[in-house]
Order: structure tokens, then C-alpha cells, then sequence
């Protein structure tokens, strides 16, 4: 392992940033402004549309609005409402059939994170027919603009509406793998908080704490600009501010508003700052076990922080007096936001330890995170496999 040339490559890549700013989507917010793609589309000329959801919006009949819409706007439409958590390389292959069948122009995702991941590999391979999904993970693999993409989503948790990236899982090695490219950044986001009242308590706690974690690691690492650090300052202060709020009260359109604006800023940031170890082996675990990203980020995230030590102090202790914190001490303040964090996550009912871990597992998941963390993750403190294998015994045991 070579510090020099993992930080060599990461302040290389810093270096794209500003870059990474141009393609980020415009953005149409407010109760019901999802009834506004219509005019999107015919703005854009797109007359067949391929609407990629999940079965229970279908169920519900929470789309019939946009439907219609559509209908009257002479926009021909089909749907794709077999996205499942965590989708695998033959939910995307599906949901091409699909978007290739309908001979789609554009494609309208809404749900959450699996939603987006999807509908944005759909059209990376739409775009690239001859090059397989495995061969695009990684970092800038596609290298062409894909069909128009708009992004709904309906849990204020993956910021994938705005970000570079989508996680597909390969069931063959039971992890997840990242594909980042910027023309994965879908062209127009839609935040809809009429969309989140039904969103079940627990899924609210799991997607808000999964936008607490991407601000966080994006604030922490290094090489982040000033425009991604204030993205990520805002969506911390937006997430202690009305996180509790949507998870006890479902119907507050303003605190939903308030979480969709959250991710939204926390996706902005991470897209250029980058995530960081916490997901490196969130996606390892949740590959293999199946647990809910939010909920492993929620029990991994301070065990991480934990472990990079001083090398996060002075990061924690400036997104503490972000949240009103008034420690002068730079120690004292970072363990004060870490212990607000804490008792956030008991406030959302979250456990400690994720006993799903199994210790013969460890060597695998901690191989795995060190081969998607490094060098890819611009992170405080450079970890070997051997150092992973500690942290994911301590997430195991519930110990920071």
C-alpha cells in the first residue's frame, strides 16, 4: 500500500470538480411539482417515455397522477415496476428490455437509491449496448451522454438525483459495486415531498441517516472544495434540524421538504468530495447480508470515525458548531457532535451492533472494502485490509 500515490491519484482527480459542477441537474422542487415533467418532456421533443418504479407506487396507484399527465400531453408511456432493493445486473438487463421495447426517448425514474441506480445503468447501457455492466464499474467507464434522465425520489436518503453515481449488486460475489461517471447525473431532479408522506418510519430513519453519513464523509475527506463542503454543512445542519421531525410525524410537508433538500445538497457534495470507508464496507455487508444501506451506514459511521481518530477531529468539531454546538476545544467539540449523532440514531429506534456479521466473513468483507475504498476514496486516513478487518469486528460487536 502506497499513501503517496493513493493521495497522488485522489488530489489528480480533486482536480475535476469544478468540472463536475456543469452537469448537475436542474433542479424543480414543491408539493406536486412532479406533475411538471410533462412539460420537461415536450420541452425536450421526447414523445415515448419509460417510467421506472417499484411495484408498490403501482399498487397504490401513487403515479396515476403523473399517468394522466402524461396521457394528456400525448406522451406514450410504459413502466418498469420490477426494481427491487438493491438491484442486480438482471434487474437492469430487465428494465433495458423494457425501455428498449417501449423504444423510449427518456427515462422517468421515482422511488429511492435502487429506483435511480437502476434507471441510470438502463441508460448507460441503452447508450453503450456492446459493453457489459461489470466492465462499467469503476470510474468514468461509459464516456457517453445517456437518454434524457429524470430523477423523483421518494426517500430523502441516496442523493442519487443529483450525484455520478449508481451501486449495482452482482449476486455471483455478494457485494456491491460502485460505477461513477458524470454522465450518470441525472438532467433534472424533482423533489416532491407529497411523495415521502407514506413513506414507513423506519425506511425515513434509514434514508435520513444515509444522508448524514454521505455529508459527513464527504466533510471529512480530503481534497473536497468549498462548494462541497458547504453542501455538506448544510445537509448536517438540514438533518439535525428535521430528521426527527419526518420520522415522527410522516404528513409534515415541510420537514419532508426540508430532508428531500438535505439529500439533495448531500448528493452534491459527495459527488465530487466523494464518499469513504463507511460505505466501502457498507456495501460489502449489505451485498452479503442483505441489510438496508441507511441502516449499515447508521451502525458503521461511528465506528469509522472513531477509528480515523485525530486525523477527523477538526472536521467534526467545525459540522459540530454547525448544529449549534459551543465547545471551543476542537476534541471536546467533535466528540459532542459524535455523541449528538449517537443519540440521534436512538432517537430513530436504530440498533448498535449488526450482528448479521459473521467473524469467518471478516477476511472477505475487509479484502473488499480495501479494493473499493483504495485509492478511489479521499479519505482522512489511508487503512489496510488488516485495519478493516478491526473496524468490521468492532460494527460486528457494536464497540466504536
Amino acid at each position: 500500500m502506497s499513501t503517496w500515490f493513493y493521495r497522488s491519484q485522489q488530489f489528480a482527480v480533486s482536480l475535476s470538480q469544478p468540472l463536475q459542477r456543469r452537469f448537475q441537474p436542474t433542479t424543480i422542487s414543491g408539493a406536486n411539482s412532479m406533475l411538471r415533467i410533462p412539460t420537461i418532456l415536450q420541452q425536450h421533443h421526447v414523445e415515448r417515455v419509460l417510467v421506472v418504479t417499484t411495484p408498490g407506487f403501482i399498487r397504490r396507484k401513487s403515479l396515476d397522477p403523473l399517468f394522466n399527465a402524461l396521457t394528456a400531453a400525448s406522451v406514450n408511456y410504459a413502466y418498469f415496476a420490477d426494481v427491487k432493493p438493491d438491484p442486480d445486473i438482471a434487474c437492469i438487463e430487465a428494465c433495458l428490455q423494457a425501455a428498449t421495447n417501449q423504444r423510449a426517448q427518456a427515462l422517468i425514474a421515482v422511488g429511492g437509491g435502487s429506483v435511480m441506480d437502476c434507471a441510470k445503468v438502463t441508460g448507460a447501457r441503452l447508450v453503450r449496448p456492446r459493453q457489459s455492466i461489470q466492465s462499467m464499474t469503476g470510474t468514468m467507464k461509459i464516456h457517453r451522454p445517456l437518454p434524457l434522465l429524470i430523477a423523483v425520489p421518494t426517500t430523502a436518503g441516496s442523493g442519487s438525483e443529483v450525484s455520478a453515481g449508481a451501486v449495482i449488486t452482482d449476486t455471483q460475489t455478494h457485494r456491491k459495486y460502485p460505477i461513477d461517471d458524470l454522465f450518470l447525473i441525472p438532467k433534472f431532479a424533482i423533489l416532491d415531498p407529497q411523495l415521502l408522506t407514506g413513506l414507513p418510519a423506519k425506511m425515513t430513519a434509514y434514508s435520513g441517516m444515509d444522508t448524514l453519513t454521505h455529508a459527513i464523509e464527504a466533510y471529512t475527506n480530503k481534497f473536497g472544495s468549498r462548494s462541497a463542503r458547504e453542501h455538506a454543512s448544510h445537509a448536517v445542519s438540514l438533518v439535525f434540524g428535521y430528521l426527527r421531525a419526518t420520522y415522527q410525524d410522516p404528513s409534515n410537508l415541510i420537514a419532508r421538504e426540508r430532508m428531500l433538500i438535505a439529500s439533495h445538497d448531500a448528493g452534491i457534495a459527495f459527488s465530487s468530495a466523494y464518499v469513504g470507508y463507511v460505505h466501502a464496507i457498507s456495501h460489502g455487508i449489505g451485498g452479503r447480508y442483505h441489510v438496508p444501506h441507511g441502516l449499515a451506514n447508521a451502525v458503521i459511521l461511528p465506528v469509522v470515525m472513531a477509528a480515523f481518530g485525530d486525523s477527523v477531529v477538526p472536521a467534526l468539531a467545525a459540522l459540530g458548531r454547525t448544529i449549534g454546538l459551543t465547545a471551543t476545544d476542537d476534541t471536546q467539540c467533535a466528540h459532542q457532535f459524535m455523541a449528538a449523532v449517537d443519540r440521534l440514531r436512538a432517537d430513530l429506534d436504530l440498533p448498535d451492533p449488526l450482528s448479521q456479521i459473521q467473524e469467518a466473513d471478516i477476511p472477505a468483507l475487509a479484502a473488499g472494502a480495501a479494493a473499493e475504498g483504495n485509492p478511489q476514496y479521499p479519505v482522512p486516513q489511508i487503512w489496510d485490509s488488516t485495519k478493516f478487518a478491526t473496524v468490521i469486528d468492532r460494527v460486528r460487536l457494536g464497540k466504536p
